[in-house]
């Protein structure tokens, strides 16, 4: 399952939950209120966890929702 690390008042965070819910990807939002709330791992919000994996900055973030899309997609398989 996939773990969304955000800061409330984040609307760059909001996008990447609206990604994931237009995937109606399963998902955990963890609210973080400042950095000292996150874990060791994850260096900055917002951030995923996705299998182990910490997906964090801009460009990462927006990739990874394709990344997922084209795994959810049983045409892009083959």
């Amino acid at each position: 399952m996939i773990g969304h690390y955000r800061r409330p008042d984040a609307p760059w965070a909001d996008e990447i939950q609206e990604a994931l819910d237009e995937m109606v990807i399963a998902y955990d939002t963890e609210p973080v209120p400042d950095a000292d709330g996150l874990p060791d791992d994850v260096s900055e919000t917002p951030a995923l966890r996705d299998d182990g994996d910490v997906i964090a900055g801009e460009a990462a973030l927006r990739s990874h929702p394709d990344e997922l899309r084209a795994l959810a997609d049983p045409c892009t398989h083959t």
